[in-house]
């Protein structure tokens, strides 16, 4: 399978991923279902940016830019690392509720990272921290939202 053909099944996929999880949050409340909606409408909007860097890289709407691809590389060019990742997502989603939103985070980022092999470990674990103390500032503090519990966070505060 070619390289082109890879990065075009894979943006597909990712497009189908996002509507099966909107579909998904049609029972919750509105309130309930923002945040989910909101990550995956961007999820589907960056999958299509994809699909259409992809298309136009191969030579579909703009042929000057066929030779770039090559040189730059593809995103999928391992299946392996892609179905390892597809396993740490689908791994949050299930310990997201038992063990809450920070520090199923704090775990995810760093994994995550490393298993696409784009990143050293310590710049994964600080970056994963802070996103983590972010989120929390943004949503806990300033907005007042508060996200599934963390047993950690309730201890500590």
């Amino acid at each position: 399978m070619s390289v082109t053909a890879k990065d075009i099944m894979t943006a597909l996929m990712l497009m189908a991923f996002a509507g099966f999880g909107w579909q998904q949050t049609q029972g919750l409340s509105a309130e309930a279902a923002m945040f989910p909606r909101l990550a995956l409408g961007t999820l589907a909007a960056l999958s299509g940016a994809y699909l259409l860097r992809t298309l136009a890289y191969a030579g579909i709407g703009i042929g000057a830019r066929r030779k770039e691809i090559r040189e730059e590389g593809a995103f999928f060019t391992n299946p392996y690392r892609f179905f390892v990742c597809l396993g740490l997502i689908l791994a949050y989603i299930a310990i997201f509720p038992t063990i809450g939103y920070f520090i199923s985070t704090f775990i995810f980022i760093p994994l995550f990272v490393l298993g696409i092999g784009a990143g050293r470990p310590v710049v994964a674990i600080i970056s994963s921290l802070g996103f983590v103390i972010f989120t929390y500032f943004v949503f806990v503090v300033l907005l007042n939202r508060h996200l599934p519990n963390d047993f950690i966070i309730d201890f500590l505060f």
